[in-house]
Parts: structure tokens; C-alpha cells; sequence
């Protein structure tokens, strides 16, 4: 009997062994054949165009540097960014409206056109004068531009010279000028006195398609060719079209990222509180993942260094620039580490809770386990599912392309650009490694595994799966539709099965095969151009590709060499993993000093508080910079539709769509007059050359045929209703009568008498611009008004628009603010800019660490859990209100080019989104703002202690900041009148901003307090916290100029500091009434600024609004005394 029992059991293994390697030939014999396949139909399936790249990047400089030398520019110390560059515009209209992809294709191999093309940059830091080159793939120049100062002088021609010397370098470079025809000719005098002149040339007898035009662009710059510019005019109708077509990819993605935050987002932090609650996240792992792969995206980012300095805006230092793309680089990195160290953490716990007979993810590539036979069978399966994902890619895009005229844009298989790359073979797998992975952990593990469990709880656990199965593949499909494909729906189709595939692997395995299978495909899809060149060193980038990729075999190998092959053990399953509770040895609380305010010390400081309340007064100034905005949003309409009527439009209310906005005035120009004119000579052009507050009236259209939604009427209604500017957009090809350049002049210096009261004869002309559309010329009139403009720098200029024998648009004034100037003032903003994300960026982190922190300490326990609903609740709700009262915004930012509803689906669904995140979030802060342990311990409150503290700190800001340079004009807020409900829109908004700042002093000071057990132990902590609090919130509210940054930042950390000894450790309630002083005195500015009607009233309800939470967190903050 054992005999034969045994004899059984050999026959039933060597049955399993005889499947397993049939099985095993099987799939090995799909992957070759789907990999051959994909090779042999590759270029049938995708859309692939041949371009012939003579000349790699080091050709391209020389001859780029001899170009400029030639035309008399010295690169000499110059830095050079080369970039291979592809006119994706015109690549979109010739493949969906011109003639499609052969078009294309038959552009690349004649003359008229070259779409892709080498662009060599030539710049120096902080030098306006640089130098772009633009040559074909084979090396020919196309093209160059020189940038000259406007400030250079030189000598002047004329139109007939300045023709003939076009002609000339025409010639040079064996343009066939006599082929095209003059279409348009501009001239403008520059600040410097210097006259140029702009020369357009068009092929009258080809076109691309029906209305894109071949033409050229010749610019002089005194006796000098600055410009060549050969480019096709891509119609307007089109650019409407396709941003129409795209909406639709658009829409299915916003759809997309709403159900993943929704369905993934929730359930994955719902799963997170469930592993939580058991004890069962292993972050150490997580984070050293998700860090690891952050590193290497931050790597990657560097990776690209030479081709970012295309982008560099030499008006900004050079270092400057360098902190900008480096934080940028650190903060994205940090950001992405913490998403998928959260992602992999809940990914890995829900399936080891859900899937116990998986073996365990983070074991799976240490030494016993990598070398066991179900590894190596896993890490195969990746591998070699590959191919069958291409054959299957590959049969589809055939089949959509042949049968149903599927559109998706032609690349090349070669991009020089990945040469620029100082390591080419790191970004494919980087970029593969963190999509393989997270996408993986996201779209699979979360919803599969929280389905699993969701049907352990509630039964039908097979139903759950399957209905996660098929919503996990639609979401994935619908996150990735936003690519350039046609029909919209055409990713979703697409990945809908491998998604499927992806998850019953991950169902069977677990994550590892579905991880490397994403991983090897991504990696072969990016690196395709690395393996299509020849260019010298390419063939070491491939090798490392290959070896790189491979490098989980080489894991199992490894371990499998050192070890031998090892067996599965039931302790690397996940169903024998043991929780470890870790054991939290609360350490011993050291003392905690308070405070006391003495009776004579409140006397002290209440009269202190109305003596700084004097100072503040005196130091304010209560005059408004502006003349204010007297007409409301049915007044501004009125007199947009009474100006409409005036010059004979009708517009159907049941086709035009009206929409309003206040702008304020203008910031750029207004900081500019400040620094130049100071306050007198600001007043002197507010009104004529700068504008004061305006309400934009909107009129569009957003149904009918789609390239007649480019018509738009926008009004500038100002004061008490008068119109400062009436522009009305015309389609690109509406037609119209097309003027001579005198009779446009005729009609503009008419409207100039008529309309402006202005004389042409005190005008300087500036430059004449005329614009050839395809069935009508537009003539645009600039003038220089030196009498009324009183200013030595800078220039007063106005402007008149004459579309056909229309007026459609003017500008009665407006500044051209010096090139010099503006350059400064882009290095200084950038550097504002950096500081304030800085600062913002710190503050964020500050928020969230306590926030998580509040979980771990024992201060939720003495909060209900129905006052966290509670809060939560009015946070949403109040956020919704405020989502509908700014509509008003959000309707006048629309598009007209797409369709209506999905805007506004965008523009709610985040919105909603945004608000379930503040819901959730802030009542998490307000568990850390009160503590038990030590408040029972505190001085009596008082709300006129806290209001003397903040009167007190007041005055002092005002005082220090009336003697520091500050060149913003001072104007009214405005940005109520943009609401449905204006004082409902800034009692929202300030009481959030009160909230905020009241939770944000109160958690600075319970951290600086138990980290200084009430100041006496490790001040100097203390005053780094107070230091960095004070500079960040100078560059928050006071970030004008860097000094006032700087010394405001002093001040506000010296009365923080001061703030916490005096107020804070004697009772902290008092803590609300000291910051309400600022948002008092705020509110009484704007009312003394009298910048609209009903501000009054507005103010008095925020007020009163403020006064009432000041109240609210006080009582909040209050514990039961206890005598000591």
C-alpha cells in the first residue's frame, strides 16, 4: 500500500511538472511571438514619421555660432542651449485638416516648410541682448533672431532700404522671395529713437490644407536683419477646433481624477485609519520606496539641466534662476515621496490583510525569499508578459487606425534631445520605475484589496472583487485619456483590458509581476529614441538600459547563487505576518512655567494699547490711490449694453452669455509710477495713463458653429459708469473691407477727435501694425501723447485698433514701462516670489506635521467626536456657499472654444474636492490649540488683554513701516464685488483667514512652549521657531521690497516672541482678541477708503463676524481654573 501510494504521488508530480512546462513553453512562445509581432508591425500600427537628423547637437552650436558671427553678434562668453524642436501646431493641422498624416510625411521631404528644426540659443546673464538660431535637421539655417535692446540707437532707414536690404539676405540664404507675395508691413520707433521695420511675405499660390498660409518674417532693427522667421499661419478656426476636440479628453480625464480621488483618494485614507487602528502600516518601508523613487524623479529632473537653460529669462540672475528650478525640483520631489510612501504603505497593508496566502511585499526581494522557485516564476511572468502587452497594443492601434480612422500624432522613433540628457539611459527607467510602481499600488492593490475585504465584512466577496476589477480599469483608462488621441474615449478602450490584466495578476500574485510588467513596458516605450540613434556613446546608454532593467533578475540570480533555490515557508505569507504593538513609553513631563499678569501690569498695558492705537492712526494713511468704483454689477451691464446699442449691436440674451469682473488697477505700471513719480505724479496719471479699478464686461457665446465663438465683446465700465475701453474680438476669418493704410489712419485719428478728444496733430506716432487676415486687413495705431504724460522715464501711450473700416478696439491710455526697468523689476519679483512659496511651503509642512502629531497625542480624546463633525460640517458647507457665491469668477475665466458643461463640471467637482479636503483637515488642527494638562494651570482671562497685546503690536508694525520703501499703491479691496453676495464673500474669506492665523499662533506657541517647558529650557529653539514664523509671515502680507521684508520680519519675530512670554503663558484664550486688532484695523481702512458703495455696511457685518469668532475661539480656548 505505501508502495503504491508512493508510486501515485511520483505520477501526480511528474503530471503537475509535465503542465507546468507546458504551460511555461506556452507563455514563452506568446512572448516571442507577440514581441515579433509588435516588431514587424510597429510601423504600421503607430504612426511613425522618418526624419533624416544629419547633424547631432555639437554641429549644430558651430554652425549656429558661425550664423551669428556672420550677421556681426558676437557670442564670445556666451552660454548656448540647443534644443531639437518640432511645430506641434502645425503637425496637429496638417494631420486632421490639411490632409492627414501623408501631408505630413511629404512635408518633411520638400521645401516649403520644416517642422522640425534645431534651435540654438545664444545668452548671458542679465544682458537683454541674446541670439536664437534656427537651422533644419540637415544643418541648413531656417532662420535667426536677435534680440536688441529697445534703448539701442541706430541708424535709421527707410521703407524702400529696409525692403531692398531684405532682399538682399534673402539671397544670401536662397530664400525665393520673388515667390511670395508682401502681405503685411509695420514700422515702430523704438524709446531709444531707433526705427524698425517688420516685413511679411506670403506664397500666394500653395496653401497647407485650405487656410494655413507659408510665410516669412523679415525684421530690420535700424540698418541691421534681426529676424528670419519662416512658419506656416495656422487659422484660427482650427485652434478653436481642436481646443473643442480636446475638451472632450479633458472632460473624461477631470472625470478620471474626481472618481480616483473619490473611490481610490477616500478609500484609501478610509483603508489607511482601518490599518491604523490595527497597528498594521509598515512605513519604514514605504518611505524608503517612496523616497527612493522621489530621488531618482529629483535626479531625473537634474537630468534634464542642459535643455532647461532654453527657458532661462536672462532678466533673472543666474543663481536665482538656479534656487528656482532647484526648489522647484526639491519640493516636487518631497511632495511625490510622501503620496507614494502614503500610497505603497496602504497598498502593502490592505493586501496583506486581504490576501493572506500572498507572499509578503516587502520580503519579496530579501535573501530566502528572492530565492525561492515562486519569485523567480513571478519575476518571469513580468518579464514575459511584455510582449504579449505590445502584440496586444500593437493589434489594437492597427485595428482602430485601419478600420476606424483613429487619430493619434505621428512622432519619430529618434529624438536628439535625449542626447542632451547628461545621463540618457536615467530617465526611462525613473519615470518607468515611479509610474510602474505607484500606478500599480494605486489602480490595483487599493481598490481590489479594499473590495476583498469589503466582502469578507458584508459578504458576496467575488461580486466586490469583480466590480472593482471593472472600476479600477475604467478609472485607469479615464486618468490617462488627457493624451492627444482621437476619439477622446480612445486610452479608455485601450488600457480597459490590460487594466483587467494588471488586476487579475495582482489578484493571483500579488504585486510584484503587474510592478515589473508596467516597469519593462513603460522603460522599452520612453528609451525607444535612445535605441534609434547612432550617435557616438549611445551604444554604453542602451547597454545600461538593458542591464538596469533587468535588474530584478539579477536580485533573484543573486540571492539564488549565495543561497540556493529555497522553498516557500509559511512566514513569508501574509497571513503570518505578526503585528508588532509597539510599546510608547510616554516619557516623564518635565515642568511647565506659566505666567501671570499682574493687575497694575494690565493697567500698563491696556493704556499701552490706546496709546500704540494713536500711533497706528497717525501712521496710516486713510487716502485711497484710486478713484474708487461707484458703479455696481447691474450699472456696469447697463452701460455695457447702452454702449453696445450705441454702435449698433444686438445681441440675443438667448446666445450671448454676459459675464462681469472688477480688475483692480494695474500693479506692474502702478509700482512703476511710484518708484519713478512717486505719490504726486501717481495721482497726476491716474485716470488718463493708469486705470483705476474697472468692471470687464463680458459678452460670449458658447453654442453654434465653433469658430464663430472667437467673437467677444469685452467693456471697461469705470467710476459711476462711464466706458474707458470697448473691444470687440472679431473671428479670424470674418470678413470685412480691407483699408489702405491711409484710410485706416483717416478713421483712427476720427475716432481719435470724436471719441478720445485727443488731437492727432499733438500725437507722436509710434508704430504702425497692420495684421492680414484671410478676408480682411486689421490696422492697429500706436501714439506717443508727450503732453499730457509727465513722467521722464516711461511713456504715455495710446492706441486704436481698426478692424475692416470698424473701431474695434482702443486703449485712451495706458504706460510702456522702460525694458530696463521691467527686467529689474522680473529679478526682483522672482525673487519676492521665491521667498513667499518658501515661506508658504514651510508653513504647509508646519500645518501637516502637527496635524499628523494631533493623532498621536492624547489631545483628540478630550474633543467629541460630534464638535469634529460639527466643524467639519460648517467648513463644507460654508465652502460650497462661497463655491457658488464666487461663480461670477469662475463663469467669466470660461472658454468659448469648449463645451459649457464640462467646465463647469471642472470647476465643481474640484471645488467640492477642495472643500471634503479643508472639511477633513481642519478639525485636525484644532485638536492641538487647547491643552488640559497645563491651561487649568494659567492666569484669569481676559479679551482686553489680548486686544491691548494686539493694538500694542499694531502700532509698533506701523510705526517701523512708515519709514520703510514701499512702492505699491495703496487701493481698495475690491474683491467682494466679484461675488453674488459681497459681504457674504468676505465674511467667509476673512473669517477663514482669522481661523487660520488664530490656529497657526496658537499651534506655534504649545509647540515652542513644550519644547521650552514654558521658555526656561532651549530658548534658543524657541527663537528659531519665532525667527522663522516672523520672516514667513513678512513675506506673506508685507513682501513690497526686501527691506521691508527683512525689517517687518524682525519686528513681527521680536512681538511673537514677545506675545508668547507677556500673553501666551499667562492665559492663551487671549490669544484670538490680540491678532483681531489687525483684521479691525484692516476692515476701518477699507472704510475709510470709501471704494464702493455699501462698504460701510460690508465691513461692519465682517466685524462683527470677526468680533463673534474672536468670541467663539476664546470661550473654546478657556479651562477650568485650578487653584495652584
Amino acid at each position: 500500500m505505501n508502495w503504491t501510494a508512493g508510486l501515485k504521488e511520483i505520477r501526480e508530480n511528474h503530471m503537475i511538472r509535465n503542465k507546468s512546462l507546458i504551460a511555461w513553453s506556452l507563455f514563452i512562445t506568446l512572448f516571442f511571438l507577440g514581441s515579433a509581432y509588435a516588431w514587424l508591425k510597429f510601423t504600421d500600427a503607430f504612426p511613425v514619421v522618418n526624419v533624416q537628423v544629419d547633424i547631432d547637437r555639437e554641429e549644430a552650436a558651430r554652425i549656429a555660432r558661425e550664423t551669428a558671427e556672420s550677421q556681426g553678434f558676437s557670442v564670445h562668453n556666451m552660454r548656448t542651449a540647443v534644443l531639437f524642436d518640432l511645430d506641434r501646431e502645425v503637425q496637429y493641422y496638417t494631420e486632421l485638416e490639411a490632409g492627414g498624416k501623408e501631408v505630413f510625411e511629404k512635408m518633411l521631404t520638400d521645401t516649403l516648410y520644416e517642422p522640425y528644426t534645431w534651435l540654438v540659443r545664444f545668452f548671458q546673464e542679465r544682458r537683454e541682448a541674446e541670439y536664437l538660431v534656427r537651422l533644419t535637421p540637415n544643418g541648413k539655417v531656417y532662420g535667426f533672431f536677435e534680440k536688441v535692446p529697445e534703448d539701442d540707437p541706430g541708424p535709421n532707414m527707410s521703407e524702400s532700404e529696409a525692403r531692398s536690404l531684405v532682399a538682399h539676405i534673402s539671397r544670401s540664404y536662397n530664400i525665393p522671395l520673388t515667390a511670395y507675395d508682401e502681405v503685411e508691413v509695420s514700422s515702430e520707433i523704438k524709446p531709444g529713437g531707433r526705427m524698425d521695420h517688420v516685413f511679411v511675405y506670403e506664397r500666394p499660390d500653395v496653401t497647407l490644407g485650405k487656410d494655413g498660409y507659408y510665410r516669412i518674417r523679415f525684421t530690420i532693427t535700424g540698418n541691421k536683419v534681426t529676424q528670419i522667421k519662416q512658419y506656416v499661419e495656422v487659422p484660427e478656426a482650427f485652434r478653436m477646433r481642436y481646443e473643442n476636440m480636446r475638451a472632450a479628453n479633458r472632460m473624461i480625464a477631470n472625470i478620471g481624477l474626481v472618481a480616483m480621488f473619490m473611490v481610490l483618494g477616500v478609500g484609501g485614507l478610509t483603508g489607511l485609519f482601518f490599518l491604523l487602528k490595527r497597528h498594521a502600516v509598515q512605513w519604514k518601508p514605504a518611505l524608503y520606496w517612496g523616497g527612493g523613487i522621489a530621488i531618482l524623479q529629483i535626479a531625473a529632473f537634474f537630468n534634464q539641466w542642459p535643455l532647461i537653460w532654453m527657458n532661462y529669462d536672462t532678466a533673472l540672475s543666474k543663481s536665482g534662476f538656479v534656487f528656482q528650478q532647484v526648489f522647484g525640483f526639491i519640493l516636487s520631489g518631497m511632495v511625490l515621496a510622501c503620496v507614494m510612501a502614503l500610497t505603497f504603505a496602504v497598498a502593502e497593508g490592505l493586501t496583506r490583510m486581504a490576501f493572506p496566502r500572498h507572499i509578503r511585499l516587502w520580503k519579496v526581494w530579501s535573501g530566502p525569499v528572492a530565492a525561492t522557485g515562486e519569485i523567480h516564476k513571478q519575476t518571469w511572468i513580468g518579464f514575459l508578459s511584455a510582449g504579449i502587452f505590445f502584440a496586444f497594443t500593437t493589434l489594437f492601434y492597427l485595428m482602430v487606425s485601419r478600420y476606424w480612422n483613429w487619430w493619434s500624432p505621428a512622432s519619430p522613433l529618434y529624438d536628439p534631445n535625449i542626447l542632451a540628457h547628461i545621463l540618457p539611459w536615467l530617465n526611462p527607467l525613473a519615470i518607468s520605475l515611479q509610474a510602474g510602481f505607484w500606478e500599480e499600488a494605486l489602480f490595483r492593490a487599493i481598490p481590489l484589496a479594499g473590495a476583498a475585504l469589503l466582502g469578507e465584512r458584508f459578504g458576496r466577496k467575488k461580486w466586490w472583487i469583480g466590480a472593482a476589477l471593472v472600476i479600477q480599469a475604467l478609472i485607469f483608462g479615464a486618468a490617462h485619456a488627457s493624451y492627444a488621441n482621437q476619439p477622446a474615449f480612445a486610452r479608455v478602450v485601450e488600457l480597459f483590458i490590460p487594466s483587467l490584466a494588471f488586476g487579475f495578476l495582482y489578484l493571483h500574485f500579488g504585486l510584484l509581476p503587474g510592478v515589473i510588467l508596467h516597469f519593462v513596458y513603460d522603460v522599452v516605450w520612453i528609451s525607444l529614441p535612445l535605441f534609434n540613434t547612432s550617435a557616438p556613446g549611445s551604444g554604453i546608454h542602451r547597454i545600461l538600459v538593458i542591464l538596469l532593467t533587468l535588474f530584478p533578475l539579477w536580485i533573484i540570480y543573486f540571492h539564488r547563487l549565495k543561497l540556493g533555490k529555497q522553498e516557500i515557508k509559511a512566514s513569508f505569507l501574509n497571513g503570518n505576518h505578526v503585528v508588532k504593538i509597539p510599546k510608547i513609553e510616554k516619557s516623564p513631563e518635565l515642568p511647565l512655567k506659566t505666567g501671570r499678569i499682574t493687575p497694575m501690569a494690565r493697567g500698563f498695558l491696556f493704556l499701552s494699547g490706546l496709546l500704540f492705537l494713536v500711533i497706528w492712526y497717525h501712521h496710516t494713511s486713510f487716502e485711497n490711490e484710486d478713484p474708487g468704483l461707484w458703479a455696481g454689477r447691474a450699472k456696469a451691464r447697463m452701460a455695457s449694453e447702452a454702449a453696445l446699442a450705441e454702435r449698433g449691436f444686438e445681441l440675443a440674451d438667448s446666445v450671448w452669455r454676459v459675464s462681469e469682473r472688477v480688475v483692480k488697477p494695474q500693479e506692474r505700471e502702478g509700482r512703476f509710477v511710484r518708484q519713478s513719480g512717486g505719490e504726486t505724479g501717481y495721482r497726476q496719471l491716474m485716470g488718463t495713463f493708469l486705470s483705476g479699478p474697472a468692471w470687464i464686461v463680458r459678452y460670449a457665446r458658447f453654442s453654434g458653429d465653433v469658430p464663430e465663438r472667437a467673437e467677444e465683446f469685452r467693456i471697461h465700465v469705470v467710476g459711476d459708469g462711464e466706458i474707458r475701453r470697448f473691444i470687440h474680438r472679431l473671428p479670424e476669418a470674418r470678413p470685412a473691407p480691407s483699408l489702405s493704410e491711409e484710410d485706416a489712419e483717416k478713421t483712427a485719428h476720427a475716432f481719435l477727435r470724436a471719441r478720445l478728444g485727443l488731437d492727432p496733430r499733438f500725437l507722436k506716432k509710434i508704430s504702425v501694425t497692420p495684421q492680414k487676415m484671410p478676408n480682411r486687413t486689421d490696422w492697429t495705431f500706436t501714439w506717443a501723447d508727450t503732453m499730457r504724460y509727465l513722467l521722464n522715464t516711461g511713456e504715455g501711450r495710446v492706441s486704436v485698433t481698426v478692424s475692416g473700416n470698424e473701431i474695434s478696439q482702443y486703449n485712451p491710455g495706458y504706460i510702456h514701462v522702460p525694458e530696463k526697468w521691467d527686467r529689474d523689476e522680473r529679478n526682483r519679483e522672482t525673487l519676492r516670489n521665491l521667498i513667499q512659496i518658501l515661506s508658504v511651503v514651510l508653513l504647509i509642512i508646519f500645518l501637516m506635521v502637527t496635524a499628523v502629531s494631533s493623532y498621536q497625542s492624547d489631545q483628540h480624546e478630550h474633543v467629541a467626536q460630534k464638535n469634529r463633525i460639527l466643524l467639519g460640517g460648517i467648513v463644507f458647507f460654508a465652502g460650497l456657499f462661497h463655491l457658488w457665491n464666487t461663480w461670477p469668477v469662475a463663469h467669466f475665466g470660461l472658454n468659448p472654444a469648449e463645451p459649457l458643461q464640462g467646465q463647469i463640471f471642472r470647476w465643481v467637482a474640484f471645488g467640492v474636492i477642495r472643500n471634503l479636503v479643508l472639511a477633513f483637515c481642519l478639525p485636525l488642527f484644532f485638536l492641538l490649540i487647547r491643552d488640559f494638562e497645563s491651561d487649568h494651570m494659567r492666569d484669569k482671562p481676559s479679551m482686553w488683554i489680548g486686544f491691548s497685546a494686539g493694538l500694542c503690536g499694531l502700532g509698533i508694525l506701523a510705526a517701523v513701516q512708515s519709514r520703510l520703501p514701499f512702492y505699491q499703491p495703496v487701493w481698495a479691496d475690491y474683491s467682494a464685488l466679484n461675488a453674488r453676495i459681497p459681504f457674504a464673500y468676505l465674511l467667509i474669506t476673512r473669517l477663514w483667514n482669522f481661523s487660520i492665523l488664530c490656529v497657526v499662533f496658537m499651534i506655534l506657541f504649545r509647540g515652542v512652549d513644550r519644547l521650552t517647558g514654558g521658555g526656561v529650557r532651549k530658548r534658543a529653539y524657541g527663537h528659531m521657531a519665532f525667527l522663522s514664523a516672523g520672516f514667513g509671515f513678512s513675506a506673506l502680507f508685507f513682501m513690497d521690497t526686501m527691506t521691508s521684508w527683512f525689517v517687518s520680519g524682525l519686528v513681527i519675530f521680536l512681538l511673537s516672541n514677545w506675545a508668547y512670554r507677556i500673553i501666551f503663558r499667562a492665559m492663551p484664550s487671549a490669544i484670538p482678541f490680540m491678532i483681531l486688532p489687525f483684521f479691525a484695523a484692516y476692515s476701518y481702512t477699507q472704510i475709510r477708503y470709501e471704494g464702493y458703495p455699501g462698504v460701510l455696511i460690508t465691513e461692519g457685518v465682517v466685524l462683527a463676524g470677526l468680533f463673534i469668532t474672536a468670541l467663539i475661539f476664546s470661550f473654546y480656548l478657556r479651562v477650568k481654573q485650578k487653584k495652584i
